[in-house]
């Protein structure tokens, strides 16, 4: 199963649209999971119609659409593998740690092997606590790069392969 995996793309309020070369993969992926702070409900069913299968939640710069359409946290099992997913909130030091600590107590019965988180802008994987914890950066970009960022996940026979693919903006 392979997986794109984008954060803050901030449709509108940091970019106009999708960057192409982002758009032009869609096809090959099973699923698009987002992060978060999408910004616009119309770049959130673009992505919807376009993805074979979408997940996401909303973030802090999401609209009032988005945020009535899209759950703050959320859990769903691909490929056999159970996943975590929220945007995260304040600072981005130990975001990643706070973020899985949210969901293990909103989701005590779930034990995660993926959490996937955005809002700090910045590309993330560390193991915390025996589960992989992944941030794909922003697909907008960040103040301090002129490259935006989104995550591959792939996923067979229980191993995981994540890599970062930059883009320039």
């Amino acid at each position: 199963m392979k997986i794109a995996v984008i954060s803050d793309t901030h449709i509108g309020d940091r970019v106009r649209d999708f960057a192409p070369c982002f758009l032009d993969k869609l096809g090959e992926f099973d699923a698009v999971i987002h992060c978060g702070d999408i910004t616009t409900a119309d770049a959130l069913h673009r992505l919807q119609n376009t993805a074979k299968s979408f997940y996401g939640v909303c973030g802090n710069m999401d609209d009032s659409i988005i945020s009535t359409e899209l759950p703050q946290s959320k859990i769903f099992t691909l490929a056999n593998l159970d996943i975590g997913l929220m945007h995260g909130w304040g600072s981005p030091n130990n975001l990643g740690k706070r973020v899985l600590e949210r969901l293990q107590n909103e989701y005590p019965k779930i034990d995660f092997d993926i959490v996937l988180f955005g809002h700090s802008h910045r590309p993330f994987d560390k193991i915390i606590n025996g589960v992989r914890v992944l941030n794909p950066g922003a697909l907008s970009g960040n103040a301090f790069s002129r490259f935006g960022s989104w995550g591959i996940l792939e996923i067979a026979d229980g191993k995981i392969k994540w890599t970062i693919d930059e883009i320039e903006r």
